[in-house]
């Protein structure tokens, strides 16, 4: 039989695909947000005051459009959710939805024919839902990707293919070697990752990687200067990490390993390669580079930096 919860799942079901229209009059703010993050990530606040100064501008308008998507689209929905009891966002990003995979499993041993309809009726509104809606409005990710699971978890048991109905929408896992390489598909809007079995996942860990994957409400956006980039390249060449080959220019030596490393290449990475490099350089490689660089490459360059005498840097724990 059909339990509380099932009927609070299915409710929100319909308050969903009853607002489909509604919702989809925001995509193109959801695509002007897009464009201004993306313009927002080609500047460099730290390295020109004009820079600043048009990061500003553009974070003052991400903020005020993202507030407008929200209020009509994921904070409606957030809203439902807890009137309806079906979702606790205490701790968000993680979700509790309140016991409800329990009931599901009553469900499928406990079923009677009258259910049926309902189930499948549901189960139609969900999926024409999810195809025809924005899949996050740029927030609730995690949320729906939860969501998806549980629908899955209740709606595969009833159906009559072999066909998974939930391919179009459901987010692929993407399969990584370390907790970098998961944190940088994190900022690139992947929730969900394979990883070896010689990795162990933590729940702080969780919801770190979670916290980093959320969208443009955040207020400023850290990303290294190009001599702390410059630094990196000329540290992994003198470690002899990736060395430089002898007739390789600064220019494409450096565009190489910012492309190995996912970073940012500019001229001025070029130019800072053979350059003094200051402690704030040092500072912005521990906290902003090397977190996203694997553990081998990091022990590497700190077995060279403590290999110096003088000077001794630690760069980190």
């Amino acid at each position: 039989m059909i339990t509380q919860k099932i009927k609070a799942l299915f409710q929100f079901i319909e308050y969903l695909h009853s607002n489909i229209e509604n919702f989809n009059h925001y995509n193109g703010l959801i695509m002007e947000l897009e464009t201004l993050n993306n313009k927002r990530n080609e500047l460099e606040p730290g390295r020109n005051y004009k820079d600043k100064l048009q990061y500003d501008k553009v974070q003052a308008e991400i903020e005020n459009k993202f507030k407008t998507l929200q209020e009509n689209t994921a904070n409606l929905i957030k809203a439902k959710a807890k009137e309806l009891n079906l979702c606790n966002f205490d701790n968000a990003p993680i979700y509790n939805f309140n016991g409800i995979i329990n009931e599901i499993h009553q469900l499928k041993n406990n079923f009677i024919d009258k259910d049926l309809s309902e189930i499948f009726k549901h189960k139609s509104q969900y999926i024409e839902y999810r195809m025809q809606t924005h899949k996050t409005f740029l927030s609730l990710q995690i949320f729906f990707n939860d969501l998806d699971v549980i629908a899955k978890n209740l709606f595969d048991y009833f159906k009559d293919t072999q066909q998974n109905e939930f391919e179009a929408f459901e987010t692929k896992a993407i399969p990584v070697n370390s907790i970098a390489e998961t944190i940088q598909g994190f900022k690139k809007g992947q929730t969900k990752f394979t990883l070896p079995g010689s990795v162990l996942f933590n729940t702080s860990t969780n919801e770190r990687l979670q916290n980093e994957a959320l969208p443009p409400q955040q207020t400023e956006t850290k990303t290294p200067t190009a001599p702390a980039i410059a630094l990196l390249c000329n540290l992994i060449n003198d470690a002899g990490i990736i060395k430089r080959e002898n007739d390789e220019i600064p220019e494409k030596y450096c565009k190489r390993i910012c492309e190995k490393y996912s970073l940012k290449y500019t001229d001025r990475v070029r130019q800072n390669f053979n350059g003094n490099k200051s402690k704030k350089h040092y500072k912005e490689l521990t906290e902003l580079i090397l977190p996203c660089i694997d553990k081998t490459t990091k022990d590497k360059i700190q077995k060279h930096l403590d290999s110096k005498n003088p000077p001794k840097q630690k760069l980190y724990a």
